[in-house]
């Protein structure tokens, strides 16, 4: 099964007898109640062990078989990667000075399991005009603060930062005077933003 941190457990139903190998009529078995258990990312082998053999009046005739414990005939518990993509959301402005950032993300396929979080670091940054993919370098996965991340598979697509030019406009102010020979100058000025 897909990873969802609860146990994939090996049942009495599991067990499968070779033929030619079987019990013989109206004799059962009782298992070892220890199956085989597996929570994380992995196989294990589905082991079943047989305590005793009965027949059909509930005596034991269990030194009456012998009894082959061989792993290659044991099946598997498999749990498998759980697939997770998230976009990194992306964000624009007009150039202030100040650095952008964007920390947010949407998931696009998939979900982590109940109460696991991202813990996501490392987060793309622009202070000048221009535009760069928002990425992160550092992408993990934690059950309470324990990281979980072997068992997911998580895909990080990129979004866009983007800082666009602060316009400004700059004009002089009038002056005049009666004509004396002598050049007029002048250093006031006017300015304005322009937000397009």
């Amino acid at each position: 099964k897909e990873y969802d941190d609860t146990p994939l457990l090996g049942k009495e139903s599991d067990i499968q007898f070779i033929e030619g190998f079987e019990l013989i009529a109206n004799h059962t078995y009782k298992l070892v109640q220890n199956f085989a258990s597996i929570t994380d990312v992995g196989t294990e082998i589905n082991v079943l062990k047989i305590e005793d053999i009965l027949d059909a009046s509930g005596n034991s005739v269990f030194e009456n078989y012998e009894i082959i414990e061989d792993n290659s005939l044991f099946g598997t518990l498999t749990i498998k990667h759980r697939p997770v993509t998230i976009l990194m959301d992306s964000k624009e402005k007009e150039y202030d000075g100040i650095e952008l950032t964007c920390e947010t993300f949407t998931y696009v396929e998939g979900s982590l399991v109940e109460g696991h979080k991202f813990d996501l670091g490392g987060f793309s940054s622009i202070v000048n005009k221009g535009e760069i993919s928002n990425d992160v370098t550092k992408v993990l996965v934690l059950k309470n603060d324990t990281d979980v991340t072997k068992n997911y598979n998580i895909t990080v697509q990129k979004g866009t930062l983007k800082i666009t030019a602060r316009y400004i406009e700059v004009g002089s102010l009038d002056a005049t005077k009666e004509y004396d020979g002598i050049i007029i100058e002048t250093n006031s000025f006017i300015y304005c933003i322009l937000h397009l």
